[in-house]
């Protein structure tokens, strides 16, 4: 039977053997299957997509928290340069100790930037993962529908 004569008979009520409406449920089922298929890997890149993106701003967090202790760790050592300064009795106020709190003061600030760069990296790199995933499940779900529109199409050509 061609597949206009199949269509006919099926919205027309007029006659269609049991192996050809079993073959076209068959179909149906077939195609409907791939669909979901698609929509659960879908599902499933979309929900490993949203992990990403909590990863990614925990990454943030991670590296603001480090680098607070790093600028925290290079406060207690210039106290501690102050306060032997001061103890020797040479002073606070000479050049030497000024050099020695100021490089201080830039290993800190340099140690702070180097956390947060790091937490910017890798909260990017998640970032990237989740549109990756975010991607990679639109299309398995495009696939999906094609591949069951072409058992489809070859199911009711085969049968029609």
């Amino acid at each position: 039977m061609e597949l206009a004569a199949l269509g006919g008979a099926l919205f027309t009520g007029a006659e269609v053997s049991g192996g050809t409406a079993l073959a076209g449920l068959g179909q149906a089922l077939q195609v409907g299957g791939s669909v979901v298929g698609g929509l659960a890997a879908k599902n499933k890149a979309d929900a490993m997509a949203a992990e990403e993106k909590r990863k990614a701003n925990e990454e943030m967090v991670a590296a603001t928290r480090k680098a607070q202790d790093k600028r925290r760790q290079a406060e207690l050592i210039e106290s501690k340069q102050v306060a032997g300064a001061a103890a020797s009795g040479g002073g606070v106020a000479t050049p030497t100790i000024y050099d020695l709190i100021g490089d201080t003061e830039q290993a800190g600030f340099e140690a702070v930037q180097s956390e947060i760069a790091l937490g910017e990296n890798r909260r990017n790199a998640r970032l990237a993962s989740a549109k990756n995933y975010k991607a990679q499940g639109g299309m398995d779900f495009a696939g999906s529908i094609f591949g069951g529109l072409a058992k489809g199409i070859g199911g009711l050509a085969k049968y029609g």
